[in-house]
């Protein structure tokens, strides 16, 4: 295990047994409108990598797409904070065969059936909780190869204070850990043996394969963080936005090669 990876599962282990309050990111942020019904926010639209491997767990998990409460009203869009004292719960519509997701409080507690439901927190107590989201590749029953991987659920207010949010549709793909972020690619001619297959070297063939993922938009290659400040939250996490500070990240990075 690199020192990454040892990193960052130290990090998870810290978020699971004691998340900060700090607005995150990537975060589901759960709002209520004016007919007060619970609604999240968050870019459901987009496919969200899972790329770290917690042993004893097979296949690929993420924690970093935590549920919010919402930090602020916002008006303009018929979004505002939730009334406080309200127990949340994720119910469970349908999740694709082997995804799953595994409770913060206890990662050997795991949800994907119909019906089954997840308590998430209570409502005025800024709750910000990080979930694991699991892709488990040795399920009998997982399809190999597919685009994206599912699940769908709604948020439901256990007080009856709010009404059930929609369906919201929750996308993931796994993504191996690559230990050289800026080795994309063996060549940069299209078609080509190796092209897109990292090959452990960093050289122009990598650079000039970048600038064609982030000239053309491709999220699932050129989105590498939300900003470019070592250090500052969001470094080295992907947004969901194709922005200069993907580019000055990898840029950093090609110049330290592998």
């Amino acid at each position: 295990m690199n020192a990454k990876t040892t990193a960052l599962c130290l990090l998870a282990g810290a978020v699971w047994l004691a998340p900060t309050a700090a607005a995150h990111p990537l975060g589901q942020y759960i709002y209520r409108n004016s007919q007060d019904e619970l609604v999240a926010l968050f870019n459901y639209d987009f496919y969200w990598p899972l790329q770290w491997v917690y042993p004893p767990f097979p296949g690929y998990m993420h924690y970093d797409y935590p549920f919010e409460e919402a930090p602020a009203d916002r008006p303009f869009q018929d979004l505002y904070k939730p009334h406080p004292g309200s127990k949340i719960e994720l119910v469970i519509v349908e999740f694709d065969p082997g995804f799953y997701i595994r409770n913060p409080r206890d990662i050997f507690d795991a949800y994907r059936e119909p019906g089954q439901r997840l308590t998430i927190d209570t409502t005025g107590t800024g709750f910000l909780v990080f979930p694991f989201w699991h892709l488990d590749t040795s399920d009998p029953a997982y399809i190999p190869g597919q685009e994206a991987y599912q699940g769908s659920y709604y948020f439901h207010d256990v007080n009856g204070v709010h009404g059930d949010s929609p369906v919201y549709t929750f996308s993931v793909y796994p993504e191996p850990f690559n230990p050289c972020p800026p080795d994309f690619t063996a060549t940069a001619v299209v078609g080509q043996p190796g092209y897109g297959t990292p090959d452990g070297i960093v050289n122009s063939d990598d650079f000039f394969y970048y600038l064609q993922q982030f000239t053309a938009g491709n999220q699932w290659v050129a989105d590498m963080t939300e900003n470019a400040v070592p250090g500052a939250p969001g470094y080295g996490v992907p947004d969901g936005l194709i922005t200069n500070d993907d580019f000055f990240f990898f840029l950093s990075h090609y110049a330290l090669g592998c």
